[in-house]
């Protein structure tokens, strides 16, 4: 079976939270599944944006983003954002294959 789980920012900011979600992905792919991870980050995102002196915009609920924001936006999903459920994904995955 396929799945997409989504991860959202302020999930992956809870430790607990995301332990769990790890192991139950973890679980998933053992048992045979496809799995795509997608992650959110709009609150990491608010926050490296107000740590540079950008404060930023809603229009109806949507993120207006213009080229610096996209920039800081690509930074912080691409990079932190993105390695924070990858990595003790990987280490839980690595660990069942080798037990």
């Amino acid at each position: 079976m396929k799945y997409v789980v989504k991860l959202g920012g302020a999930g992956l900011e809870n430790p607990s939270l995301l332990a769990g979600c790890t192991r139950a992905i973890a679980d998933l792919v053992r048992d045979g599944n496809q799995v795509a991870v997608v992650h959110g980050g709009g609150v990491q995102l608010t926050r490296m944006l107000t740590a540079l002196g950008k404060q930023s915009e809603f229009i109806a609920g949507l993120r207006v983003t213009d080229a610096e924001t996209r920039d800081v936006a690509l930074m912080v999903l691409a990079g932190k954002v993105k390695q924070e459920p990858v990595a003790p994904l990987w280490a839980r995955l690595a660990s069942r294959r080798s037990a």
